[in-house]
């Protein structure tokens, strides 16, 4: 039973955090005028970013124990480098490459390319990357997704 405690205060710890510096990041681009909020906002914003800042322990000294523990957590649960508004930080840079092997000992490279063009009006499924014999069991999913990944070549 103590068990079950102290995780669910880990829990409450643990997105006390993640909610805190989501919100301390948004309130200081409010602050800032950074948001299409209204200027008024700017001194509540200000203020709550206050508080945010105590939550995290910003307002400790450097060397206190407290803020360096805080401050560890946030490094190692990747708290501070993702959630600064609203979200993680989602790149959209990476590329889904494929690297295809042959019977015959080639290897070739290619880039994942749409397999869902804009889904057809009229009721009918006019895509050509049409899965649904592997999704109703079919055929071997593996299978046909490969095939409709050589046929949108």
């Amino acid at each position: 039973m103590r068990q079950k405690y102290v995780c669910a205060a880990w829990f409450g710890l643990h997105f006390l955090l993640i909610i805190s510096f989501s919100c301390r990041e948004t309130l200081g681009l409010i602050a800032r005028g950074l948001t299409i909020f209204p200027s008024s906002f700017k001194s509540f914003a200000q203020k709550a970013e206050t508080v945010a800042d105590a939550v995290l322990g910003q307002h400790l000294a450097a060397s206190n124990a407290v803020r360096q523990a805080l401050a560890t957590y946030l490094h190692i649960a990747g708290i501070e480098t993702g959630y600064g508004y609203f979200a993680p930080n989602v790149p959209g840079s990476y590329k889904l490459v494929f690297e295809l092997h042959y019977p015959d000992g080639r290897v070739e490279y290619e880039c994942a390319h749409s397999l869902r063009h804009t889904a057809p009006t009229s009721g009918e499924n006019d895509d050509p990357t049409h899965l649904a014999p592997a999704s109703r069991g079919e055929d071997d999913p593996r299978r046909v997704w490969i095939n409709q990944f050589a046929q949108h070549k």
